[in-house]
Parts: C-alpha cells; structure tokens; sequence
C-alpha cells in the first residue's frame, strides 16, 4: 500500500493544458497576458527572468511509463529528480517528485533533498536521510518495478501567476532538450533539441481557466497538443528503442 495516503494535504489535483507556440504567437500571447499576470519568485530572481528545470526521469527495463503514456493510460506516474542547478554543490536544490494522472487531472508530490542524500541515494538506490513518505514511495516504487534513470531533459522556464489571486500559473518553456545519460549532473553530454524555434505554453490551475485566458487561447487560435517531455526524451535519444517498440 502507497504511503502517499499518509500525507497529510493529500493529492493536489489540477489541470494542465499545453500548447506549441512559434516565437511570433509567443510574444503575442506573453504581450496580451501582461495585465492579468506577473512573474513568479523564481522568474523574479535571475536576470534572464528564464531559470535553468533540469529533470532526470526513471523507468522500468521495458519502459513502463513511457508505454502508458504512448498507450493512453489513463492512470500512471512518472518518476523523476529534479534541479535547478548545472553543478552540484552542497547547496544544490535537488527534489524528489512523483508525477501523476488521473484522467484529465494532474498532479504532484515533491520532497526537497540534500546533495549528500541524492548522492548516496544514486548509489546505493536507497534514501540515507530522515524518513519521509514521498522518498519511502519513489524507493520502493524503483525497487518493485526496477526502475533506473533512462533520460535527462532540460529547459528554461518563464513563469506567471495571477495578479488577481486566481488559482493559477502559466509557464513557457524554453529550449527543450534532452541527453541520453543516467546522471542528472553529467560531466559532459550531448543534448538534443525537441521542438526547435518552439516555445511550450502550460497553463495549470485547479478549476477552469478564467476567461481572460480563454479569450487569449481562442484569439491566436492556440491548440491543445499532448507534449510529454519525457516521452520526447526518449524518442529523441533512443531512437533504436522507439524502433523496436514499433515493429512489436
């Protein structure tokens, strides 16, 4: 039985609509959506207003994940650690996070750890910290259905809240890329670009966009794409095993 259930705020479900915008819709929607937004404290605080996701995503042997996805699951998880950093330092921010879907909704647990635990933990595949039911589950989730790194995806983020206290938060993600490596701080690796010249729109709240955004959407005729980045990753990187999954 998942210890999830023992967090004590439960599951913070929401909505996540994602689009593909070329530079020119990108200046557009960013220009009509300044009245209704500001940028986020992580936005505020580097000069470039754009911070640095760096995501290390975990899968079974027989790319279990990447299969539900592809298949159309309509109940799974993803298993990932993520920085914020292209070093590690002992003042990395490193996170545990299990991403999951129910249906339409989305949603996430996160637990913020030390660099000397993620070390270990890449070691030895076992948390060395204080206990903590988000690390107890991404364990034994890794142990159960064996899962190991497989890709490492990267971008810069630009993000928004509402300057209304709306339940929401917009992001576009720049320069998605991708490297083959099983290390989320690889000495040396070679990144591939996802979309070139292309800039991802997620808009995520936990009830209905409001109508200032609907009204944006449907003015640059923007459409809902699916656009798993890790899903991506893979297809990108590891072309071989894309193949093969085909012809089975």
């Amino acid at each position: 039985m998942s210890l999830l259930s023992d967090l004590d705020f439960q599951y913070n479900w929401r909505y996540e609509f994602k689009y593909r915008l070329t530079l020119q819709q990108y200046l557009q929607v960013i220009n009509a959506c300044q009245p209704f937004v500001q940028p986020d404290p992580f936005t505020k605080a580097v000069p470039a207003m754009k911070y640095l996701v760096r995501s290390l995503y975990f899968d079974s042997l027989d790319y279990q994940t990447y299969n539900e996805k592809n298949g159309g699951n309509q109940s799974r998880m993803k298993y990932r650690i993520r920085t914020y950093n292209t070093l590690l330092q002992s003042d990395s921010v490193i996170r545990v996070e299990l991403k999951f879907r129910e249906g339409v909704r989305t949603g996430k647990h996160g637990k913020i750890i030390s660099a000397g635990a993620f070390t270990h933990f890449m070691k030895r595949y076992h948390w060395h910290c204080e206990p903590d039911p988000v690390l107890i589950e991404f364990e034994r989730q890794l142990h159960a259905r064996i899962l190991r790194p497989k890709v490492l995806v990267e971008y810069f983020r630009e993000g928004y809240i509402s300057r209304r206290r709306e339940d929401l938060r917009i992001t576009f993600d720049h320069h998605v890329q991708s490297a083959q490596t099983k290390m989320l701080f690889p000495g040396q690796a070679f990144f591939r670009q996802h979309h070139p010249h292309q800039i991802i729109l997620e808009i995520k709240c936990h009830d209905k966009q409001p109508d200032w955004l609907k009204k944006i959407v449907e003015t640059h005729k923007l459409k809902i794409e699916s656009n798993s980045k890790y899903c991506q990753g893979i297809e990108i990187t590891q072309l071989d095993f894309v193949n093969h999954a085909l012809r089975v």
